[in-house]
Order: structure tokens, then C-alpha cells, then sequence
């Protein structure tokens, strides 16, 4: 009640300093279109920042509302703090919840592990002896549908900072553009929020999860025949299950890629096996190579390739979810939202219809070992990991984005209770009245001790 009774003021006044502030420096050039067009490819690339990139120009890329690619952060980490041999040895005994990833012929499945089990699969020469053993030690059925596990947000309620000094501490050091995406970021509106509030879980985050497509791997690893059915063109039945399936989130985000686990063969990044089952990896080398012209191996660039990202502009989220909400009902489903349900990954087949019918296209590209990726707040977005990866991810709240934060509010409300997209999490009206607040407060020391100007009377001292 008080963040709606005091809020539209607040931005009211801080809006009108503002003009005042713009009268007394000058005439400044305009802002960029919020949505500039794009190309009319199928397949585009954000735009990249080159790793000398300064504040000045992040902003002015970042305020067209693209995803940004920015090379070369890894170079600033230290390597033997993230690798999973590392991260083993400090906490495999820490309980999580791992999700076994399923195509279309199933639901994920999410088990009780631990950290320690989810990384003795990271290497594919080894992950079948490991998912036999963590089937047999935790009674865990992992069949046919899902092959793939996922370690997600970790660690899941616990402090990054104190679990894990020293990776934070490494990773404070070598975060880009830390005025936007620190904690105590001047320009993340999130660092407003009085230290008596109970501030959002804004990370960092750390995302681990094995490879669609693992070189070298034998398809037929267990030894149930399914390489001859995938020979025979059974696995292009199955649907690619993605490592992070479609969704959106209230806040911008910065991921970088950590560690990309190595090729057992020392081969590239598109043939060979995979470590899911064989109809879930057939599908996803056809997802990133075949139909697209081989377009994995077409990317240029040095460093592993880890993921492949799909992003779509939050202009055209009512379009894509419109269309998905078709896809849905064609397929008998009825989810709450198809999106915030986070239902589906949008394969080829999908992206082309939806070119085809409804006129979106997305940014599609790779990931890189030590590259950043920056999200808008809003962007719909989905991950296949190709190797198995380590990734490091930091949500904050930038001023270019948050109208778009406080929107995004209105559209989860309508889920239902139990949705669990209906809480809101990250607070964006309590952080827009104390960052106005802030801002102001700032404006008002700034001009009480500015002389008066020229035009303006001397004040009368009384």
C-alpha cells in the first residue's frame, strides 16, 4: 500500500528533475528506437561487444532491448576454481535436486542427489557407469525419456557468497559492467532496497547440465539396441528435450560460461553421440546441424562451443505465446501459460512455422567457454547445452528495463495461485519507489550546492 501510494509521486517529481536537469546541460542526442528492426533471416546474431567494451557502450547497445554478447570474461577467472573436480571436492556431499530432462514422450523427473553424483556423469566417457550407480544407490528409475540431468540453481536457498567464498569472490573481480550487474551496482535499481527490506534472490546462480550432443560417445552405450533404430530413422520421432526449456524471466541477466566439459575424442562440436538416449540425441543433432545446413559447424570463433541460446524479443512474446498456445491444443495440452509453464523448447520445426505464420524471428547463437550472454528482462528464451557445461549466472534490475519489470507483474498475476510464476519474487514496485527515492535524494544534494543561475535571483538570506 505504501509502494502504491508513494511510487507515482516519487516518479512524478524524479521525472521533472530530470527535465530540469536536461535544460541546465544542454541538448543531448535522442535515444536509440526502443525496437530496431531486424533482419528478415531465419537465423541472426546479437549484437557483440568486443572485450574492451566500455560502460558508455554496453548502455547504449543494452537500452535497444537485444540480447549482448561480450567475449573474453573467462580470461579474467581463475579456471581451476570452476572446473567440477573443484566443485566436487568443496560440496559433494551437499544435497540438491537434480531433473533427469525428458523429450516430448515424457516429463522431466526431478530427484534428491548431490552435487558429487550430478558431476560424476559431467564426462561423457563416464556418465553410463555413473547413471547406473546412482540408479542402483538411490532407487532412481532414469529410462529411455530421460537421459539428461540438470543441476539448476545452485546453491538453491544458501548464500553463493558464503558457500562458495572463493568462486564469488573471483567472480565479483571479473563480472562485466559491475555498475549494472554487482549487487551493490550503482545502475541495478535492485542495490536501492534499504537493508532492513527482505531483498530478491538475485544471485549468482550456478547452472550445470550434460550435453545433447557429446562427441565421441557411443549411441548405443547401454546396450539396448537403440543405435540401429536411430540408423533406421526411429530418432527423428523424439522431440529435443533442451537443457533450459522456454521462459521469461521479471529481471535482466548476465550468464557467462564457465567450463565446457572436453571431447573424450578431442573432435568438434557436431557429430558423434550423445549422453541422453539415442531418440533424445538424434533429435538434437538435427535440432543444431541437420536441415539448417550444418549451421553448428558453420559458427566461427575461438573456444569451445558450450550452448546454443534461442532469444526472442519481449515485442514479440503475445505473438509466441499466442502461437505456442495453438501448438498446445493441437497437441491435446492445455497449459496454464506456455511460456511461464516453461513447457516447451522450440525446436527447428516450431521456429519455422512460427516464421512462417505469425512473422518471428529470434536471435539464435552459440556460447562460448569465458563469454557472456546478457538477457533483457521480458525476452522469452531457451538453452541446449551441446557439451556438457558449467554456467554462472547474476539477475539485476537496470533502468532501461524497468517498465518492463513492473509490466511483467501484471502479466504473471493472472496465473493461478499455485502457479508457481504467480509470487512475485523480485518486488520491481517496492524497487522502483526506493530507487526514485534515491534519485531524488541524490538530485537534491547535487542542486542544493550548485550556484544559482544566472537568470534566477540570489536567494534572500533571512
Amino acid at each position: 500500500r505504501l509502494c502504491a501510494r508513494y511510487q507515482r509521486p516519487l516518479i512524478a517529481e524524479l521525472e521533472a528533475a530530470v527535465t530540469a536537469a536536461r535544460r541546465r546541460l544542454g541538448p543531448s542526442a535522442p535515444p536509440p528506437p526502443a525496437n530496431p528492426p531486424r533482419s528478415d533471416q531465419s537465423h541472426q546474431s546479437p549484437p557483440r561487444l568486443p572485450p574492451n567494451a566500455s560502460l558508455r557502450a554496453f548502455q547504449e547497445a543494452w537500452r535497444r532491448g537485444a540480447p549482448l554478447l561480450l567475449a573474453g570474461v573467462g580470461d579474467k577467472l581463475r579456471r581451476d576454481l570452476w572446473t567440477p573436480a573443484a566443485l566436487a571436492k568443496l560440496h559433494g556431499s551437499f544435497g540438491v535436486k537434480l531433473v533427469a530432462l525428458s523429450d516430448a514422450a515424457g516429463a522431466d523427473v526431478e530427484f534428491d542427489a548431490t552435487v558429487g553424483d550430478f558431476f560424476e556423469g559431467y564426462d561423457p566417457a563416464r556418465r553410463s557407469a555413473a547413471r547406473r550407480k546412482l540408479q542402483r544407490s538411490g532407487g532412481i528409475e532414469l529410462g529411455s525419456a530421460a537421459r539428461l540431468l540438470k543441476l539448476k540453481d545452485f546453491p538453491p536457498a544458501a548464500d553463493f557468497a558464503e558457500l562458495l567464498p572463493k568462486q564469488h569472490a573471483d567472480w565479483a573481480a571479473a563480472i562485466p559492467f559491475a555498475a549494472y550487474t554487482s549487487r551493490t551496482g550503482q545502475l541495478n535499481l535492485a542495490s536501492a532496497l534499504p537493508h532492513w527490506s527482505l531483498p530478491p534472490d538475485l544471485g549468482p546462480k550456478m547452472y550445470a547440465a550434460y550435453g545433447c550432443i557429446e562427441e565421441t560417445e557411443p549411441l548405443d552405450h547401454d546396450g539396448d539396441g537403440a543405435a540401429a533404430e536411430v540408423a533406421a530413422g526411429a530418432g527423428a520421432v523424439g522431440s529435443c528435450p533442451g537443457s533450459t526449456k522456454l521462459h521469461m524471466d521479471m529481471s535482466d541477466a548476465v550468464n557467462v560460461l564457465v567450463h565446457v566439459a572436453p571431447s573424450r575424442g578431442g573432435g568438434g562440436s557436431g557429430s558423434g553421440g550423445g549422453g541422453g538416449s539415442a531418440h533424445a540425441v538424434a533429435s538434437c543433432r538435427d535440432e543444431v546441424s541437420g536441415g539448417e545446413g550444418d549451421w553448428l559447424s558453420r559458427q566461427r570463433g575461438t573456444g569451445a562451443i558450450g550452448a546454443v541460446w534461442d532469444i526472442w524479443a519481449a515485442e514479440d512474446e503475445p505473438r509466441l505465446s499466442a502461437f505456442l498456445a495453438r501448438v498446445a491444443s493441437e497437441r491435446g495440452e492445455a497449459p496454464a501459460h506456455p511460456i511461464h509453464d516453461q513447457c516447451f523448447y522450440v525446436g527447428r520445426a516450431l521456429r519455422e512455422r512460427l516464421a512462417a505464420e505469425e512473422g518471428v524471428r529470434g536471435w539464435r547463437f552459440v556460447q562460448r567457454q569465458g563469454e557472456a550472454v546478457f538477457i533483457p528482462a521480458g525476452c522469452p528464451h531457451q538453452v541446449l547445452n551441446v557439451r556438457a557445461c558449467i554456467k554462472v549466472a547474476q539477475d539485476f534490475v537496470s533502468p532501461e528495463h524497468l517498465p518492463r519489470c513492473l509490466s511483467l507483474l501484471d502479466a504473471f498475476r493472472p496465473l493461478p495461485r499455485a502457479h508457481k510464476r504467480s509470487e512475485d519474487l523480485l518486488g520491481p514496485k517496492a524497487i522502483a519507489a526506493h530507487a526514485a527515492s534515491r534519485a531524488l535524494h541524490a538530485l537534491g544534494a547535487h542542486f542544493l550546492h550548485q550556484p544559482p543561475h544566472e537568470s534566477q535571483p540570489p536567494q534572500r538570506q533571512a
